[in-house]
């Protein structure tokens, strides 16, 4: 009111704006990807590589089953954490250095809410393996279903970048079974593991807690499951008035049993 200016104008003391990235572990397991299997191992050619990607796959699952299997893999290799941290840290850099129309700068975030599904359905096939039309990765997570070191293995992987960089805020999720919280020891153990990611530097973390049956059934009798409530990628939802490409994201997750 002083400066009379509308907040839209500019008249805010603090005029940041924000960029959100999706699909962040799907870009780094798929540059590993061409890295791995066209210039180490010579297994394809860059040439076979797209004709595998503009055909979805479709002729060529036993390649794609080699790749799903041997690809590296954010939140499982250090390789991949190296790179995650080095492609954050450029990407913040070029958005921190553009002024918005308010004049702010850019603050980069790495959760996307929804957007890894609406943007995943119009995403073709990816070097990592994934089809088209499936959701990307959501938030800073890993891609769905592919952490071979379990949850602490994620989260060695997640404190390797900075999150202080991360101005927007990032979003980390995981997945447990109800069984798993059945006994004393494991509620123990995920309490330390928690205090243990933060004392690193983590700067955030969302649980799910749900079995994949439940998940299932969800999607087969909604009416049966209308107050079951997930977290997306910043945010809860009732399971059943999501998108399919988000629920099958969700039911994808790594579950740890």
């Amino acid at each position: 009111m002083q400066r009379g200016k509308d907040v839209t104008k500019g008249g805010t003391v603090y005029n940041l704006s924000a960029v959100n990235a999706a699909g962040m572990a799907n870009a780094i397991d798929s540059l590993l990807a061409l890295k791995k299997f066209v210039y180490e191992e010579k297994r394809f050619t860059m040439a076979y590589y797209m004709k595998m990607l503009d055909a979805d796959y479709e002729g060529y699952e036993e390649e794609r089953a080699y790749i799903l299997a041997n690809c590296p893999r954010y939140g499982s290799d250090n390789e991949a954490a190296d790179l995650m941290r080095g492609v954050s840290e450029f990407f913040t850099d070029i958005c921190s250095a553009v002024r918005g129309a308010r004049g702010g700068r850019y603050q980069v975030g790495f959760y996307s809410v929804e957007s890894h599904g609406i943007l995943g359905e119009r995403t073709g096939a990816l070097p990592d393996g994934r089809k088209g039309g499936t959701a990307l990765s959501n938030g800073f997570s890993p891609v769905q279903g592919t952490e071979r070191n379990g949850p602490t293995g994620v989260l060695h992987a997640a404190v390797r970048t900075d999150h202080a960089r991360l101005a927007n805020g990032m979003v980390l999720d995981m997945k447990f079974s109800t069984a798993f919280f059945r006994q004393q020891n494991n509620r123990d153990a995920l309490k330390a593991m928690i205090k243990t990611y933060f004392k690193l530097g983590g700067m955030e973390l969302q649980l799910n807690v749900v079995d994949r049956r439940t998940l299932l059934d969800a999607q087969q009798n909604p009416e049966a499951h209308r107050d079951l409530i997930v977290r997306v990628s910043g945010f809860s939802a009732y399971f059943t008035s999501l998108s399919d490409t988000v629920q099958r994201e969700i039911i994808a997750r790594s579950e740890t049993a």
